[in-house]
């Protein structure tokens, strides 16, 4: 490996943890190759999941947006063509292995993207990690010319070190999400990692206490012992990880029974798109709310964000979490006068003026013990 890809090498360990430095760090991988630009692809990538499983040299953007415009009437060959020379033992690929001078003249592709976005030449190394098949695609423009022989050698150089390279990526990113799902618990919500096959990577502590009470977890797939829960909730994930990644409406959110009444509610959300996603292995999440659980905010959380009392959060507790006012009274050792005058100084603070909207508001609050 020469001086300037060991560099460019070291520069893309450094992006590991400044992400947004990846598109230079990958140009300077292409410079070093002699290349115009060049990107890096996940086996399972498709056009559909562009911004989520795509890094791109700097020096690649324009080429990017015009191969999208595009690709529709004029699909590009090199992923379906390199396949099989992968299969049989090549690491790196180059154009002429995979079309002809008269393809290249008739070709869609050819015509109307390799030229137009002046990248006409093309090759593609092909490396493994633990968890995914990857491939680094590079471009060169027609003044560069086609990558020979003995450069697809030395490019076949780059294959061990990109492999090491990018099982340290998926470690990193995975264990980036892994720590920010961990955060749920803090605040008592249950969350469900969910990978690009509608497997289940990550549950957080929250969720896993769910599956001993009613949910399933069977090779990865989550489940409901309840039969048709089971459906909906498969169902959900099944719509999750095949929709199209530039759709904005929200899946509705599904509902799992236990001994045949409403018990969770699932809702659905994509992880957040960035440079570090597609070293991750999730894909979105799923987020369980207890139906039957009335926790409620601690009554150290309701001083601090309403400024209450001890003997008004107390109250505010008690009336929120269904007692009426004589009830609460009672239980709390206080007369019914006080406790109504305690009860308009709760509405004065959080700006209800019922018992309803009291509730409601304090349910929207993350519930603690304290």
């Amino acid at each position: 490996m020469t001086p300037a890809a060991q560099s460019a090498i070291e520069d893309c360990y450094a992006a590991l943890f400044e992400p947004v430095q990846w598109p230079r760090a990958l140009q300077r991988l292409a410079d070093a190759q002699g290349a115009t630009s060049c990107v890096v692809r996940r086996s399972d990538f498709n056009v559909r999941e562009m911004d989520l499983s795509a890094v791109d040299s700097s020096a690649h953007a324009a080429f990017t947006e015009l191969w999208l415009q595009r690709v529709d009437g004029a699909p590009d060959p090199h992923c379906e063509r390199a396949g099989p020379l992968r299969r049989r033992g090549h690491v790196v690929v180059v154009e002429h292995q995979i079309s002809s001078d008269e393809e290249r003249a008739r070709m869609p592709y050819y015509r109307e993207i390799a030229e137009h976005g002046d990248r006409p030449w093309w090759a593609q190394i092909g490396f493994q990690t633990a968890r995914h098949s990857w491939y680094l695609p590079l471009y060169r423009n027609a003044a560069a010319g086609p990558f020979d022989t003995a450069e697809a050698q030395a490019l076949a150089r780059l294959a061990p070190p990109l492999s090491r390279l990018f099982e340290v990526a998926e470690t990193v990113a995975e264990a980036a999400v892994i720590d920010g799902l961990r955060s749920f618990d803090l605040i008592g919500r249950a969350v469900v990692l969910i990978d690009w096959k509608g497997r289940a990577r990550y549950l957080n502590d929250s969720a896993r206490h769910l599956v001993e009470q009613g949910l399933t977890l069977t090779r990865g797939r989550l489940g409901a012992r309840d039969r048709p829960s089971c459906a909906r909730l498969r169902a959900l994930i099944r719509d999750l990880v095949r929709r199209r990644p530039d759709v904005t409406r929200a899946l509705p959110p599904v509902v799992v029974c236990r001994d045949g009444a409403p018990w969770l509610a699932v809702e659905a959300a994509p992880v957040t798109s960035t440079v570090a996603d597609v070293f991750a292995s999730g894909h979105s999440l799923l987020i369980l709310t207890d139906l039957t659980d009335r926790r409620l905010p601690g009554e150290t959380a309701l001083r601090a964000v309403f400024g209450l009392t001890l003997a008004e959060a107390r109250l505010a507790r008690a009336v929120a979490g269904g007692d009426g006012l004589a009830a609460a009274a009672a239980a709390l050792g206080i007369g019914i006068e006080t406790a109504r005058s305690q009860l308009r100084a709760v509405f004065a603070k959080t700006g209800t003026r019922r018992q309803a909207q009291l509730a409601a508001l304090l349910g929207r609050l993350p519930a603690n013990r304290h």
